[in-house]
């Protein structure tokens, strides 16, 4: 996962996140000028979208705001729901239809202030043309205010990567969602069309909706799978450990005063006993904990199942397992850490 971006909706015309294309346009407005162009587009740009929507020609429209990051990552985004390729093909023409019709709508005078009002700087950074693959919807929720978009860089088979996240993550989000557990409300991903090349180092993402900004902070759903739901997806080499995996702890001088060379042998064991267990995806070179890192919940989900099974240690009479998954799962943690610990400024 290369970036995670959080955004509140503004305003929006019909933001269904259906399936079909749409067009992600990022901006970096200056905080002086951002007042007016949430006047503009409230005005004038969502009656353009609101007319292309009644003409068959786009499906949704939205203004949203960046929450929290940094000052040199853009600030505002616009989502345009575009539907089929017909109507990606001839965005355009429609757009300029559209506005023609909204500006013979208005008083001549009307008309010629607000041509004058909107043409001002977009400070534009870049748009980006995706094709959402999958959605869900908690039942009985008619929308959304907040979106957490995660950005990743899908290397390999990306058919057989969204088929995953169709199968495993998708059809669990939504049995979890209407559940009441967590508080996550739509779950969507979309792979990126437009533009290509190597200078952008994301091709695939996923986005999250939240009804309140305190949804969006809480915990996520805590362990997702189960009791034991860890999976891996591992490269060894014959030079990084032998194929029998036999570790050698070097404990010769070291006095060891609390056990903890049997100990962190034991935990060796455990850990490479859960590749061969129920909750390990074989052969597959994408497993489950990838799908869960790739959502961008890698570190939550870890930090989560730590504290879940620190406040029900021995409650169960299973203590010393519980101990096993705390460390399981801080291994986890940690190299998830390190993995993430440099982080691009934004996704270009």
């Amino acid at each position: 996962m290369k970036k995670l971006f959080t955004f509140l909706t503004l305003m929006s015309v019909s933001l269904s996140f259906s399936q079909g294309y749409y067009i992600q346009g990022y901006r970096m407005i200056p905080q002086d000028e951002i007042q007016t162009h949430i006047e503009n587009e409230r005005y004038f740009h969502s009656k353009v979208a609101q007319s292309m929507i009644k003409d068959g020609k786009a499906t949704g429209w939205a203004m949203l705001q960046r929450q929290g990051g940094s000052s040199n990552e853009p600030n505002i985004m616009f989502y345009v729901g575009v539907g089929d390729k017909s109507n990606l093909e001839n965005l355009g023409v429609a757009y300029n239809s559209a506005y023609k019709k909204v500006m013979s709508s208005m008083d001549e005078g009307i008309a010629t202030f607000v041509k004058r009002a909107i043409n001002i700087d977009g400070h534009g950074v870049f748009n980006t043309t995706l094709q959402r693959t999958n959605r869900e919807m908690k039942n009985n929720v008619d929308g959304f205010n907040f979106i957490k978009i995660n950005y990743a860089n899908v290397k390999g088979n990306i058919n057989e990567f969204d088929k995953l996240q169709k199968d495993i993550w998708g059809n669990f989000v939504k049995k979890e969602m209407n559940r009441n557990n967590g508080s996550q409300v739509m779950w969507s991903t979309a792979r990126k069309v437009t533009p290509n090349g190597n200078g952008y180092n994301w091709n695939y993402i996923t986005v999250d909706g939240y009804e309140t900004y305190e949804d969006l902070i809480a915990p996520g759903i805590a362990g997702a799978y189960g009791d034991d739901h860890i999976t891996l997806n591992i490269n060894m080499s014959d030079e990084s450990i032998e194929p029998t995996g036999n570790i050698d702890l070097v404990t010769s001088k070291i006095p060891w005063k609390y056990n903890e060379e049997k100990i962190l042998k034991e935990l060796l064991e455990y850990i490479r006993g859960t590749y061969s267990q129920h909750y390990s995806a074989g052969d597959q070179k994408i497993q489950t904990l990838d799908l869960i890192e790739a959502c961008g919940d890698g570190e939550a989900f870890c930090r989560s199942n730590i504290l879940k099974y620190a406040s029900r240690y021995d409650k169960k009479g299973t203590a010393r397992r519980d101990i096993m998954k705390i460390l399981h799962y801080a291994v986890l943690l940690m190299h998830f850490n390190d993995k993430n610990a440099q982080r691009e400024t934004y996704p270009q």
